[in-house]
């Protein structure tokens, strides 16, 4: 990398045109105070920040907007000095100056706090399926401790009864090479004898029983109890978003009758200007608007070289009408 200890970024050598360009805006006399006055109207902004404010209001609304307003000019900002400039390595690099590390670190938070509350916007399903799964698993704490005991108390007892055979009984109730196991223990004889095939078939016992009350049915309740509390965690859910929706919806009607009640903007207009107010917001005024501008369009297009007296006089009378229709 010592050959690049002048390239910004290890990517953008002195002589690249992109930057040429960022040097010359970063070393304008007028860029920092560009800045400045940015980081002014931020401070307004900010300053006008208050618990109260409604979440779904105009000033919400715009405040919100200005942040990320903000926060794009911010980091472009700084994506101008860091290509200028460098990042870390270089003689005047980016975080080589105290000031520059506290604005890239605000700016940081800034696109991450607006990368959240994007993603949360964007991903909801995401987020309660995940609320979902760790509801489940918590809830299911509490029965699978239960079943914990249950399956230690039956490898115990077989455990016994095969004498010191736990590791195997794991192996067992993981059905992975039980077979081999099985044989073994049947075809065994005794300490330091030879095995014998099928010396005690009656072991068979010992080894079925323990695949149905362990392997199968208590390892299953596991995974029973789980999608149990699953599908009970899921209705609890389903619950809360329908009264969420309903929640919703009442607002949404609530809002339409303030609407209703409240009286017409143009309740106070006078005869004539409520005349007029019809007439402009009638269904046909639009329609005769569009007529009138096509026209114009036909009579602009008549225009030629050499024309007769009585077509030019048509056609700056025709001009001139609609200059005042426009007007």
């Amino acid at each position: 990398m010592i050959f690049r200890e002048e390239y910004s970024l290890f990517l953008f050598s002195p002589s690249n045109r992109l930057r040429k360009y960022c040097i010359r805006i970063a070393d304008h006399p007028y860029f920092d105070y560009v800045v400045l006055i940015f980081i002014s109207l931020n401070c307004i902004t900010l300053a006008m920040e208050r618990p109260k404010i409604p979440p779904h209001s105009r000033e919400r609304e715009f405040l919100n907007g200005a942040n990320f307003v903000f926060t794009i000019i911010f980091g472009c900002e700084m994506l101008i000095k860091v290509i200028a400039k460098g990042l870390f390595y270089g003689k005047n690099a980016y975080f080589h100056n105290g000031w520059n590390i506290m604005d890239g670190s605000l700016v940081g938070i800034s696109l991450f706090d607006i990368f959240l509350s994007f993603f949360a916007q964007r991903s909801p399903r995401i987020f309660g399926i995940l609320r979902l799964v760790v509801q489940t698993l918590l809830s299911s704490l509490r029965p699978i401790g239960n079943i914990v005991l249950i399956c230690c108390t039956f490898f115990i007892i077989f455990g016994i009864l095969g004498v010191q055979a736990l590791m195997s009984l794991f192996v067992l109730s993981s059905k992975d090479g039980w077979v081999n196991i099985m044989y073994t223990g049947l075809d065994a004889v005794g300490v330091d004898q030879q095995p014998i095939e099928n010396y005690n078939e009656w072991r068979l016992l010992y080894f079925i029983s323990f695949l149905l009350l362990v392997a199968f049915f208590v390892l299953n309740m596991f995974v029973g109890v789980v999608v149990e509390n699953f599908h009970r965690c899921r209705q609890v859910q389903e619950q809360e978003e329908k009264a969420f929706r309903a929640m919703k919806r009442a607002e949404k009607m609530e809002k339409r009758r303030k609407k209703m009640r409240e009286p017409p903007y143009f309740i106070g207009y006078g005869r004539i200007r409520l005349y007029i107010h019809r007439v402009v917001t009638g269904k046909y005024f639009d329609l005769v608007i569009a007529l009138v501008i096509g026209l114009n369009v036909i009579t602009m297009s008549l225009e030629h070289y050499l024309m007769p007296s009585t077509l030019t006089i048509f056609l700056s009378v025709n001009s001139t009408s609609q200059n005042e229709n426009d007007f």
